[in-house]
């Protein structure tokens, strides 16, 4: 073996040295220590820039309150009940447009008395059995039904909670 290297003493060959698999090794675990080192050093500098430019609290109360309007303006929610009136179709009015409403009886209900009770209805997806309607999403509220088909999420004997989404 003619020489290493000066940082790290790594093996250095000449041509007549016979190559060793432990030599390969202990170069292998110097590099990896070494790189490990570097690793650990770059993350507690990564650690270290954090901490300095950490915020003052009324900073991040800001920056907090400005996310909740903004959360607020854009992921809207009503929840309520309404009691049915076995007319055919009725419509809930909300403030803003749904993307998605979960009727169900407060009874806890989804199908009883061969009617549906409930159902979850999606933009585009309305809450249905083939061509029977129970739950629709409209401009700013949702259509409930009565009658055909087994509807039964506006009859007069019951009472429907509602989550609505937007």
């Amino acid at each position: 073996m003619a020489a290493y290297t000066p940082n790290y003493q790594l093996h250095q060959w000449v041509g007549s040295d016979q190559f060793r698999r432990t030599d390969f090794n202990e170069d292998f675990a110097k590099i990896d220590a070494a790189l490990g080192q570097k690793a650990e050093k770059t993350a507690l500098a990564a650690l270290q820039t954090q901490v300095n430019g950490k915020a003052d609290q009324s900073a991040v109360d800001q920056r907090f309150q400005a996310v909740t309007q903004t959360v607020a303006e854009r992921c809207r929610m009503a929840f309520g009940s309404y009691t049915g009136n076995n007319a055919a179709s009725r419509t809930i009015s909300l403030p803003f447009s749904p993307k998605a409403v979960f009727v169900e009886a407060a009874a806890g209900l989804r199908q009883g008395d061969g009617r549906h009770r409930g159902g979850l209805a999606l933009l585009g997806y309305p809450a249905k059995n083939g061509n029977n309607l129970y739950v629709t999403l409209t401009g700013f509220g949702f259509t409930v039904y009565y009658g055909s088909g087994g509807a039964g999420t506006n009859d007069s004997t019951w009472i429907y909670n509602y989550l609505a989404l937007g």
